[in-house]
């Protein structure tokens, strides 16, 4: 969509530049131009699709954020900072970082004892065969807290 508002922008720029024609003019030739370009793809696109991923992006964006900032003791700004990234430049959750990009995000970023790595490769085992698991964790967020004021 931006790219398609990109080129109609550029194409009356250019028509009102070099054509020698008035804005009204050039924005009626630079639609009928890209209309036939565009429209079979921008028609496939839902609206409502569309906007429920815009939302879900922005509700993680918000945990995110909230996550950085209520447990990890983050600024406002450094965490919207990464969160908009991870959210943002990176195609799906899945999407795999190595550990030195982690560590450019801000991220805590430790490499994994051996003693760690043989755990990880065990539960990998385990879980390689579920379809697309997902676990979910209970954090008790108050305990969190709590041990932050104790170490201060």
């Amino acid at each position: 969509m931006d790219r398609s508002i990109e080129a109609l922008n550029r194409s009356v720029d250019n028509l009102i530049r070099y054509g020698d024609l008035n804005i009204s003019d050039s924005f009626h030739l630079s639609t009928n131009i890209l209309e036939p370009i565009t429209k079979p793809i921008l028609s496939k696109i839902d609206p409502m699709v569309l906007g429920d991923y815009a939302r879900a992006r922005e509700v993680g964006l918000k945990y995110g954020v909230r996550i950085l900032m209520d447990l990890q003791g983050w600024s406002s700004k450094d965490a919207n900072d990464t969160c908009r990234a991870l959210t943002y430049n990176y195609p799906t959750h899945g999407f795999k970082i190595r550990s030195t990009e982690a560590k450019k995000l801000g991220l805590n970023v430790q490499d994994p004892s051996k003693a760690e790595l043989n755990f990880m490769h065990s539960l990998y085992d385990i879980f390689k065969s579920y379809k697309d698991f997902q676990g979910f964790i209970y954090v008790d967020t108050e305990s969190i807290k709590k041990n932050k004021l104790k170490r201060k």
